[in-house]
């Protein structure tokens, strides 16, 4: 799935080299911009960065996520297609598989905008998850992200009464387990 930008987009750049290898230097700056990558949509993006040869350096962008939460993010794409970036972000929705959440982060993302590897963790700031069709409150919880875009699940749900409810396993294959009721 290809990354779609939208938005006021301001470009001042100089294009050298070669056919073979051209290099571009200048600057770019994206306003009240719009992101789309893998089904994540981020809105009110500003952005600032420089080309410097063949990748383009963010300085700064930061943006809305759609059902809110805040995204901050800088470092380099390569225009190959590699990532190098550092993603910082509070409030993040997350939603899948009876999961309905929010989270901090700090992720480094790697790889290409094609495969994008994630590294790093989330923790929780709030949600529930669906046990028997009935939400369950989360007492704590973490998101690792080993590489995948599937996170690791280290969840604990307390219904209110008799044990915990453990959920591990990868975001998309969730195991669901019980601890003690203390």
């Amino acid at each position: 799935e290809a990354v779609r930008l939208s938005g006021p987009l301001s470009v001042e750049a100089d294009l050298g080299g070669s056919v073979a290898a051209p290099t571009l230097r200048g600057i770019a700056r994206l306003r009240r911009g719009r992101i789309v990558a893998r089904g994540t949509i981020v809105e009110e993006v500003e952005a600032s960065g420089a080309f410097d040869r063949s990748r383009l350096q963010i300085e700064s962008a930061s943006g809305r996520m759609a059902g809110g939460g805040r995204i901050e993010a800088a470092g380099n794409v390569a225009f190959d297609g590699a990532l190098a970036l550092r993603l910082t972000g509070e409030r993040i929705p997350f939603a899948q598989r009876g999961l309905d959440s929010r989270w901090n982060a700090a992720l480094r993302v790697g790889g290409s905008v094609a495969a994008p590897a994630l590294f790093g963790e989330a923790t929780l700031v709030s949600g529930t998850y669906l046990v028997l069709g009935r939400p369950v409150p989360l007492s704590r919880g973490t998101l690792r992200f080993d590489g995948s875009a599937d996170p690791l699940l280290d969840l604990v749900a307390r219904p209110g009464f008799g044990p915990s409810i453990l959920i591990t396993g990868r975001a998309s294959r969730p195991q669901v387990g019980f601890g003690s009721p203390f």
